[in-house]
């Protein structure tokens, strides 16, 4: 900003303010030749347009509506003001102008005027562009927004389970009332294994190089192997299935397909030399708590199904992860004892849920470093509100640690 002093020391700037609605913070101070500061003098500065246009318009519409479109007109001036305003409505594909209008205001003082045009959405538009100009005594400002076109009519699919005992000879099922032209359809599988199979695509990413994508690919590779050896019928259903091109049937068979010992390669290079895990390979990595207990929790899942992975470098990790995790968590709890003995507080122990449900799951990877520590951190745990799965967990370590 160009500086005037004037011989009475009053200070004079000048500048000029870019073409923005916002505040402007200012800041002046003085300094003397013998490097001697006066204290720093803070102003806000608002910057606005004597005139603006602000659309008030729906975040969508759907095919055949009716409707008007609206704009606010904004005077900031401290009089009365007279302008003329147009609004259109064009297609944002080929700029063709589908709708327009124009008409005069008046907008009070510090006040501002509504105004709107009618349309009727078309059946074939996916979006309906929207441009409004306004002029006054020298001022304009103009807006321009789309909006997305949604079909009139969206297919709605109700789902309702029914379940057959092996006893029972027939079953019936009631079905509510639909319209004539509803589709209805049966699906039946005797085996619940199959829908887990069918969900594995949606955790599965080939091209994934992050630790958390890892951990998926081989929680998804190695289930399904397991599921597939233990449930042969399974196994020629979806080759069945696959010979009759199925979508889903080909996304599982590609993920069954996935290399396990290629998969904890990459996933081990992402573990620190302090055991913790990094989210993926960069220079400056550093350990995540949050990443390393995702992998040992899907680690320790997968222990917990009957499908552990018998891989010695895999073990490795994991035990390396688990003494990163469990050191972090103990210097954790040790900080949080100095605290509320400082404030005279009591410890929130439900922070440690998530830790003794992974020490449960994880419990015959590796001993505790620390047994007096953690045993003391179960029993405490035990008096505090946890969940239930989480205190019968705790229950059962605290009972093996005792013994």
């Amino acid at each position: 900003p160009m500086i005037d002093v004037a011989d009475d020391g009053s200070v004079t700037v000048e500048f000029d303010v870019p073409s923005d609605n916002t505040t402007w913070k200012l800041q002046m101070f003085a300094f003397g030749e013998d490097h001697s500061t006066s204290p720093t003098l803070t102003r806000s500065i608002i910057a606005q347009r004597t005139l603006m246009v602000k659309p008030s318009l729906p975040r969508f519409l759907r095919s055949g509506d009716k409707t008007k479109l609206m704009a606010n007109v904004l005077n900031s001036s401290d009089s009365d003001v007279s302008g003329d305003v147009a609004i259109e409505l064009f297609d944002p594909r080929t700029g063709k102008i589908l709708a327009d209008t124009t008409m005069q205001v008046s907008i009070p003082a510090s006040g501002m005027t509504a105004v709107g045009i009618a349309t009727e959405v078309g059946d074939d538009q996916s979006f309906i562009g929207f441009r409004v100009k306004a002029s006054a005594n020298g001022s304009a400002d103009g807006e321009q927004q789309m909006i997305p076109v949604l079909p009139s009519v969206a297919p709605v699919i109700e789902t309702i389970p029914f379940y057959l005992n092996p006893t029972d000879g027939d079953t019936l099922i009631s079905i509510d009332h639909f319209p004539a032209d509803a589709k209805i359809s049966f699906e039946y599988c005797n085996n619940p294994v199959w829908y887990c199979l069918q969900a594995l695509p949606t955790i599965y990413d080939a091209e994934s190089k992050t630790a958390t994508g890892l951990i998926h690919n081989l929680y998804a590779v190695t289930l399904s192997k397991g599921l597939i050896e233990s449930n042969p019928m399974i196994a020629n259903a979806l080759n069945k299935n696959i010979t009759n091109n199925g979508d889903t049937e080909e996304k599982i068979a590609n993920i069954i397909k996935g290399d396990v010992k290629a998969i904890i390669k990459q996933l081990c290079s992402l573990q620190n030399p302090d055991g913790g895990l990094s989210w993926f390979d960069w220079q400056e990595r550093e350990s995540s708590e949050y990443v390393t207990y995702q992998v040992l929790e899907l680690l320790g899942e997968l222990r917990h199904l009957r499908f552990g992975i018998a891989d010695p470098d895999l073990c490795a990790l994991e035990q390396k992860a688990l003494a990163y995790y469990e050191k972090r968590q103990m210097e954790r709890l040790d900080e949080m004892k100095k605290q509320a003995k400082k404030s005279k507080t009591v410890i929130d122990y439900c922070l440690f849920d998530s830790y003794l449900y992974l020490r449960q799951l994880c419990s015959c990877s590796r001993p505790c470093p620390t047994p007096r520590q953690d045993l003391d951190l179960r029993r405490e745990a035990l008096a505090q509100p946890l969940s239930a799965v989480t205190r019968l967990h705790c229950s059962l370590a605290l009972s093996q640690q005792a013994s």
